[in-house]
């Protein structure tokens, strides 16, 4: 429409896949880094192949903190973990690590609280 307080649907889009496109890439550095030089994935352990539920919560506040310059809220935390394991766990409830934290990642990323900054 125009107005620069709007967000169309094509926008959403749009820096979503950015959004997950520079996760990718966030990912890809870091798992090659040592833990002590890593700035966001430090309770990841990439040798794993499921993302726990604690490593996500750690992850999920190192992401707010860089991208948000704040912890996330109790709700943001729900929402975000609970979509996270609802819609990627496999039959036995376990997520797979890259996935679980491309979707962390680019949820953070894309989320309003993201674009604000």
């Amino acid at each position: 429409s125009g107005d620069p307080e709007s967000i169309s649907s094509a926008m959403t889009i749009s820096i979503t896949s950015l959004s997950s496109e520079l996760c990718e890439q966030l990912i890809i550095e870091e798992s090659a880094l040592s833990l002590e030089n890593r700035r966001i994935f430090s309770a990841i352990d990439f040798t794993q192949p499921q993302l726990t539920a604690e490593a996500a919560t750690a992850t999920l506040n190192q992401l707010a903190s860089s991208c948000w310059s704040r912890t996330p809220s109790e709700s943001e935390n729900e929402i975000i973990l609970t979509s996270i394991f609802s819609s990627l766990a496999d039959e036995s409830g376990k997520v797979s690590l890259k996935p679980g934290l491309l979707y962390l990642c680019a949820a953070v990323m894309s989320s309003w609280a993201g674009l604000e900054q």
